[in-house]
């Protein structure tokens, strides 16, 4: 994805990343150590998703069930409470078709 338009300016380039999942995509900004905010930049029509947080062994830490991922649309996800580590972030569709995934390393 070239650019996110004025979401790259409000944040630093390191902390903006980007998922793309099959029909939908998300401009992901990683605001540690309080929250990651998941804006929904492009979307063919509003659909459910689920965001699910895990750390590096696999147990899932945050769920955020039925989402409606609307075009323009963002997410706060708080992680003020995790601790320091490895963790992973991942949308699931409402089919229950995982697609792509991120990891980041929250920092106390």
């Amino acid at each position: 994805m070239k650019s996110a338009g004025p979401l790259h300016n409000k944040y630093d380039e390191s902390d903006v990343l980007t998922l793309s999942f099959s029909h939908y995509h998300y401009l992901i900004v990683v605001a540690l150590p309080q929250d990651i905010k998941i804006y929904f930049l492009r979307s063919t029509s509003p659909h459910l998703v689920s965001v699910l947080i895990y750390d590096s062994y696999g147990t899932i830490v945050r769920r955020i069930s039925n989402v409606m991922a609307i075009e323009g649309d963002q997410l706060s996800v708080s992680i003020g409470n995790l601790a320091a580590g490895i963790y992973y972030v991942q949308a699931i569709s409402a089919n229950g078709k995982a697609q792509g995934k991120m990891k980041f390393i929250k920092m106390n």
